[in-house]
């Protein structure tokens, strides 16, 4: 039977291991670096929706969106932003949402974009303002009352309130690049 033992030398301690030590101090270290990959792959990845987001999403393509105070005979192109100040997907959104903000308030544009949110209404627009995002209009109300189930969601609704298209989730350079490129300016 091996044994772990000490033993001086010229003065000094030393330890040797077995080789079971051994093979056990480098698993630990091994799992130890696989974790940490893990734990940064899941920081640093870009977020997708699950697939049960994805489903529920496809179901709620072709309703009407029916809220109050919203006329959306005005634009062909209205985007509602479902969102939370408890997002984190949402906060690491706010880039985005500062420059489609400012495009849409360009006063030429082709859309329009409100904010729809659990929040309270004074609580989400001091948000968005603290962050330099600038919308007209915070709404709150549930989720569910316009079939988005998860934050952030950003909805395409055409001039007779129809949900055309559905974006969920922290979206990626495309995705924004289609939605910006939807808010351009009048021809």
């Amino acid at each position: 039977m091996c044994h772990s033992y000490m033993a001086q030398d010229s003065g000094n301690w030393i330890y040797t291991m077995t080789k079971l030590e051994k093979a056990s101090h480098i698993s630990v270290i091994i799992v130890c670096v696989v974790g940490v990959y893990v734990a940064l792959d899941a920081k640093l990845s870009p977020r997708r929706a699950p697939a049960a987001r994805q489903a529920d999403a496809s179901r709620t393509i072709g309703k009407k969106v029916d809220l109050a105070g919203l006329d959306w005979s005005g634009h062909r192109t209205n985007l509602i932003l479902a969102m939370s100040t408890s997002c984190h997907f949402c906060a690491e959104s706010l880039p985005f949402y500062q420059r489609l903000s400012q495009a849409v308030n360009k006063g030429n544009s082709a859309a329009t974009l409100q904010v729809l949110t659990q929040d309270k209404t004074e609580v989400m627009a001091s948000y968005l303002k603290e962050h330099g995002v600038e919308i007209p209009k915070v709404l709150t109300a549930t989720f569910n009352s316009v079939g988005v189930t998860g934050t952030p969601t950003i909805l395409l609704v055409d001039s007779g309130g129809i949900i055309n298209k559905i974006y969920l989730g922290r979206l990626e350079q495309a995705k924004e690049a289609e939605i910006l490129s939807m808010v351009k300016a009048r021809s």
